[in-house]
């Protein structure tokens, strides 16, 4: 049976979360039961620590930004390494937020400039390297269809977590975005406006996640890989389709962002 591939997860969190969730992956990549999986980082030392995960023995797909929550330029040249030296398949998580009580997350001039300056300099790095972006945003949809020139640029745009409505999505898509729309447990916690574009967009455009160790199922204290396979049963259920073909079409997405497999020698 095909294992759906979680496009967003935060192995770095989750083994500092639930101590031996790494080796618990690895074991079960050794027994066949492993599947593809990007995870993020935001600053070099979660990166430098998650990257030494392969030689634990785990596969996955690895990501770096400069995330909004904390626009800093602190590993702006570590991030420009990484990407000239190939060892990351994308960046971000990148762009905006806005939601929330904290002063930087207020949407001011100065606020919404210096999340700016960032999000260009991480698109530079994306189009001068070839990479695709995952893009963060809450409360900016509007600066993310101002940015549309710019995205469309890219090999490929995923929008992590995406909780907006089908139209908001079909536009941007429609800009000639290579757009993949990142669907994960908002859609088994009853966001209206995540199930109704999971159930309607093209299925060229759709991905699944579990953002693990963040946002758990309700009643949950902490979101796991394993969630995904609820994932996958809700996002099915909302297209009217059986599981197991909706694995195969969501991991041609996958490598249509990230590629094929390849060999890894940590």
């Amino acid at each position: 049976m095909t294992k759906a591939p979680d496009a967003h997860l935060h192995l770095f969190d989750l083994e500092s979360a639930l101590p031996g969730s790494v080796a618990t992956l690895a074991a079960e990549e050794r027994s066949g039961r492993g599947r593809r999986r990007a995870s993020a980082c935001h600053d070099r030392a979660e990166f430098e620590a998650t990257e030494a995960y392969r030689a634990r023995g785990l596969s996955f797909d690895l990501s770096f930004g400069i995330h909004p929550q904390n626009a800093v330029w602190d590993d702006a040249e570590f991030l420009a390494l990484v990407a000239n030296e190939g060892r990351i398949e994308a960046i971000g998580e990148c762009g905006f937020e806005f939601f929330g009580g904290r002063p930087e997350w207020t949407r001011t001039p100065e606020t919404e400039g210096r999340q700016r300056a960032i999000l260009e300099f991480q698109l530079g790095v994306a189009r001068e390297r070839g990479l695709p972006v995952i893009v963060h945003q809450r409360k900016a949809l509007d600066l993310i269809f101002a940015y549309a020139r710019e995205f469309r640029r890219l090999p490929a745009v995923v929008f992590h977590a995406w909780s907006g409505p089908p139209r908001e999505a079909e536009s941007l898509l429609a800009k000639g975005i290579r757009a993949f729309f990142s669907f994960g447990t908002p859609i088994l916690n009853g966001n209206r406006k995540a199930a109704a574009s999971c159930a309607t967009l093209p299925g060229n455009a759709i991905l699944l996640e579990t953002d693990a160790p963040w946002q758990p199922p309700r009643g949950e204290r902490a979101c796991l890989p394993a969630h995904l396979d609820l994932v996958l049963e809700a996002a099915a259920t909302l297209r009217g389709v059986a599981p197991e073909p909706l694995a195969e079409l969501v991991l041609g997405n996958y490598e249509a962002v990230y590629g094929a497999p390849r060999e890894r020698h940590p």
